[in-house]
């Protein structure tokens, strides 16, 4: 992907650079950047590029920029990005920011029919038997491991808190086979995670003729900021932190199997 000639952006040093067509210029000293910046404005840029809008990917990039981090390339970014995206700054509810999600130009939108192992989805969903459950997420951000005729199984963060939430985070991205998937494979997925507790109340079954909205495939610069973003919308109004509660419970018992 091409990078805009005079694209003006901030470097990790503090400095702000000017593209010109073959490099970039530091525009205060007129000096060149180091070979390292360079390689690191370009990945900025191109990463601009993919959440090109003004939507909520924007925002939350430009503020990591401007902190210096390069998002989703290392620990100290991710974390900076889930305490932004579940903070207040994002000035948004959580409906408006389902419905923004949903349509996103950043995000590339998939039909359901497309739904793929390791790619992170969201959706609006209804679930089957809903009057017989204690609750489900009507709006759940999945990682598809399973997908069937009809069916798919995919773990959905949602059911954990922050803190579990980044630990398996961290378990998948340990298993990521490329930078469009996670593991596509589902031994060495199910491998790779089912050492952290927290796994197992992440999995849920999803019926295609119970989706209620269009099917979007998350671009892998917003893997880390769909999953943190405050948008998990649990039926007959259940407060999060009974569930991520009914979680831990689940993961105690486990434990003393």
């Amino acid at each position: 992907m091409p990078i805009i000639k005079n694209t003006i952006l901030r470097g990790s040093d503090g400095n702000d650079y000017i593209y010109l067509g073959a490099l970039w210029q530091n525009i205060r000293t007129r000096a060149m950047g180091s070979r390292r910046m360079q390689i690191e404005l370009d990945r900025v840029a191109i990463q601009r590029k993919l959440v090109e809008g003004d939507g909520i990917f924007q925002e939350l990039l430009d503020r990591s920029i401007s902190y210096g981090y390069i998002p989703e390339q290392t620990r100290l970014a991710r974390e900076w990005m889930q305490r932004e995206a579940r903070g207040s700054i994002v000035g948004r509810s959580g409906s408006t920011m389902r419905s923004e999600l949903l349509t996103e130009s950043s995000l590339s939108s998939i039909s359901v029919s497309r739904i793929r192992v390791g790619r992170p989805v969201m959706f609006m969903y209804d679930a089957k038997g809903k009057k017989d459950l204690p609750y489900f997420d009507q709006f759940p951000v999945i990682v598809p491991i399973s997908v069937g005729v009809g069916r798919f199984i995919g773990l959905n963060l949602h059911y954990l808190d922050y803190r579990r939430r980044a630990i398996l985070l961290d378990g998948l991205y340990r298993v990521r086979e490329s930078d469009n998937r996670f593991a596509i494979d589902y031994s060495k997925l199910m491998k790779g995670i089912s050492r952290f507790p927290g796994f197992k109340p992440t999995i849920h079954s999803y019926l295609r003729g119970h989706i209620r909205s269009r099917v979007v495939e998350i671009s892998p610069i917003g893997w880390t900021l769909c999953f943190f973003l405050p948008v998990a919308h649990f039926n007959n109004g259940v407060d999060q932190r009974r569930v991520w509660r009914d979680s831990e419970v689940k993961i105690n018992s486990e434990r003393r199997k």
